[in-house]
């Protein structure tokens, strides 16, 4: 596993920058670059492998809809994404929602108010923390787990492991930090080409992850070729004719 140095000092021979390198009079810049290089990566595509586990929990409450996920397990470090939402009721009636974007919940979902409470299905986010449920909760006794990922902080501590990008991903953020130290010394030809390279790489990681989610949530197959009497999410043993 890599380190936030050793990408440094990787970084620092390949340009033959002393000064850039571990200890020497800019490896300040160095660091920002690191820095910058994963928060670009982060930013740009929500993957799969940054899900932080256990979900968060968030309880209902009867008759509300809006719910703010902000407030993290992990100390003042916020919510950054949210990649699913699961109803808990605590028994078997427990299922994954589904998200819709949020302009269509407001047209599919106008009435809300006036509809009658039951366990929710739907859901979509609002502003940067929250997310609106619907229908709106007929208990408050559910919990909202939601599976998300931690908003990036700067990494202080550069002789750690760089364990918040998998191994695959160290290369990208290497032609990240190169790029941003490329135009940093006004070299802006190397920098546009390497941020061309890096387009790419990103393109072919989001690829990989949109076919291969660490996340997802699958309906169980039809039991001796008939479909399931009930909804799986409440037995997924029953089977009858349709």
């Amino acid at each position: 596993m890599a380190t936030g140095n050793g990408l440094i000092a990787a970084v620092a021979a390949e340009l033959n920058r002393t000064d850039l390198d571990v200890g020497g009079t800019q490896v300040t810049v160095s660091q920002t670059a690191l820095n910058d290089a994963l928060r670009h990566l982060f930013n740009r595509y929500p993957f799969s492998w940054r899900v932080v586990d256990p979900p968060l929990p968030v309880t209902t409450v009867a008759g509300t809809s809006v719910y703010d996920t902000s407030a993290a397990a992990y100390g003042s470090i916020k919510v950054h994404d949210i990649y699913g939402v699961v109803l808990d009721t605590g028994d078997l009636q427990t299922r994954p929602m589904t998200e819709i974007p949020h302009q269509q919940f407001l047209r599919q979902w106008a009435n809300l108010a006036y509809l009658p409470q039951d366990k929710p299905t739907i859901y979509a986010r609002r502003e940067q923390y929250k997310i609106v449920v619907a229908p709106r909760p007929d208990a408050s006794t559910y919990t909202l787990r939601v599976f998300y990922s931690l908003e990036f902080v700067d990494i202080t501590t550069f002789t750690a492991d760089l364990t918040q990008v998998p191994q695959r991903a160290i290369e990208m953020v290497k032609i990240g930090m190169l790029a941003r130290l490329y135009r940093w010394m006004q070299d802006d030809d190397r920098a546009i080409k390497l941020y061309a390279l890096l387009e790419e790489e990103e393109q072919s990681m989001i690829r990989e992850d949109k076919a291969n989610p660490n996340l997802s949530f699958l309906m169980q197959p039809m039991s001796m070729g008939w479909p399931l009497t009930v909804n799986y999410w409440q037995s997924p043993f029953i089977t009858g004719v349709p």
